[in-house]
């Protein structure tokens, strides 16, 4: 028991760290003035959709073992950190609504830590990884440290690459990322909702209300589960509520750079991690320009709104 807890916290410690905490610092006073758990949610998007546009250019052109390439993301972002001192963030960049009260706040770290041990139960108690998908990922874990690239060359890379970074740079066996990973993208999940209902709330008990649901809930249960184990879908789930979000935040003038900042990198996550994720996305798009021409008559474009169904019917 003592080594599992402690390949856990070498697993989670390194995600983090990796993807929030370097491109947070890198970041800097760009997202200074919001409130940590949307700047947390932003970090964390900057970091998991630029290592898998990374992971997708090495394993397509270089191919050489993945700890070089975690060198080169570190590099990355050691060189964004110094050009983002240099030049002036824009006017939106440090908008913030509102503060966020002492209970607001604590609740939300309540609710991250609930959901974080919610999904570690099962690989505490067990060292299966919990479904079948997860050892085929782990398969591509370890093809990805050994090569620099997927066995399977039509699979979307973008998730290998990602929860590869621990076995790649500090040598953790790719098994304990696959057994205790699961749970990263389970509170970055919980995250990218709060970032999401923050957004499209007034309300920001609303927005906690929402995490909360979505982290500890037992109605919930099935939501959960994704957090245990590792496949695609983790990004994925992650990714949806960052593109809903960042939609939203970009129909407000004050943040309209910044949202669509959030959008072209979460599209661009989700493209190169779970590329049918797009089709729920089309989907609800289609749906909101729909109910958007209902409201305002539908103008010059009321032939394509009636023809709608055919793009529907192919999506679905």
């Amino acid at each position: 028991m003592t080594t599992d807890l402690t390949m856990l916290l070498i697993v989670q410690a390194s995600l983090w760290a990796f993807y929030a905490l370097v491109p947070w610092w890198a970041l800097g006073r760009w997202l200074v003035r919001y409130p940590w758990p949307i700047r947390l949610a932003l970090a964390l998007l900057a970091g998991v959709g630029s290592q898998a546009v990374f992971g997708l250019v090495w394993g397509i052109g270089i191919r050489q073992p993945a700890r070089y390439e975690g060198l080169a993301y570190l590099g990355f972002w050691l060189a964004a950190a110094i050009m983002l001192r240099v030049k002036k963030p824009p006017a939106d960049a440090g908008y913030s609504r509102r503060k966020l009260s002492s209970f607001e706040q604590a609740g939300l770290a309540a609710t991250l830590l609930a959901g974080f041990a919610v999904r570690l139960l099962h690989p505490l108690r067990c060292w299966a990884l919990g479904q079948s998908d997860a050892y085929s990922h782990l398969a591509m874990f370890r093809d990805v440290v050994a090569t620099g690239s997927l066995g399977n060359a039509i699979y979307p890379p973008g998730y290998a690459w990602i929860m590869s970074m621990p076995a790649a740079v500090l040598g953790v066996d790719p098994y304990h990322v696959a057994r205790f990973g699961g749970a990263f993208f389970g509170v970055a999940l919980v995250l990218g909702v709060y970032y999401f209902l923050s957004e499209g709330c007034r309300s920001g008990r609303a927005a906690l209300a929402g995490a909360f649901l979505v982290a500890c809930f037992p109605g919930f249960m099935l939501l959960h589960k994704t957090g245990v184990g590792a496949f695609a879908n983790q990004a994925g789930l992650f990714f949806l509520p960052m593109v809903f979000g960042g939609v939203l935040a970009a129909g407000v003038r004050d943040r309209r750079g910044m949202g669509i900042g959030v959008l072209a990198v979460a599209l661009a996550g989700m493209l190169i991690t779970v590329p049918m994720m797009w089709l729920h996305v089309g989907l609800v798009v289609l749906l909101f320009w729909l109910c958007s021409g209902c409201k305002t008559g539908g103008g010059g474009s009321r032939w394509l709104r009636r023809h709608a169904w055919v793009p529907g019917l192919v999506l679905v």
